[in-house]
């Protein structure tokens, strides 16, 4: 019997034993997830801080076969990654890519967020923060990217004041 053999049938004994009907564990299907050479080298890149690389293997492997979840992850780490990189096109691609397959995935509405807030579409970052706030309700990371985009909002507000001012 060979390893992936073996979990197929650990698996379905899973699901008989835990109350799965014969007819149903019948048409159950079992995805064998295997390596994945791009997100090898696209994580070791990112161990590494080598960001154009990590982009693109991530990218490489997102637009690769993949479940749907291992694929929202992916582009979810693009956008992260092409954020740092400022390249903010490819970025919000990516992260628009990851809320497809996922919707309520509040870390690329988060990401999604930080790239509006970067380009200074302040609105839209406000949108996504809330509705990611929404899933996942006090995370610091997201009550920081708030706080960072109320600090730009009032900075934005006092220059455009001494503009007013100075004319």
């Amino acid at each position: 019997m060979t390893d992936k053999t073996l979990k197929a049938y650990f698996i379905l004994i899973a699901l008989i034993f835990t109350g799965v009907p014969a007819l149903d564990a019948q048409n159950v299907k079992i995805y064998h997830l295997s390596r994945d050479k791009n997100i090898e080298q696209g994580m070791r890149a990112l161990r590494n801080q080598d960001f154009p690389s990590a982009s693109y293997y991530l990218w490489k492997a997102a637009k690769s076969r993949q479940t749907k979840a291992r694929k929202a992850s992916l582009y979810n780490n693009v956008c992260a990654v092409d954020f740092v990189l400022r390249r903010f096109d490819s970025a919000l691609d990516a992260c628009n890519a990851a809320i497809k397959l996922d919707r309520n995935n509040w870390k690329s509405l988060l990401n999604r967020g930080n790239v509006y807030r970067d380009t200074g579409y302040f609105t839209l970052a406000k949108q996504d923060y809330r509705l990611a706030s929404k899933y996942r309700e006090n995370e610091p990371m997201i009550l920081k990217a708030i706080t960072i985009l109320t600090t730009l909002e009032k900075s934005n507000e006092k220059r455009r004041m001494m503009a007013v001012n100075t004319n």
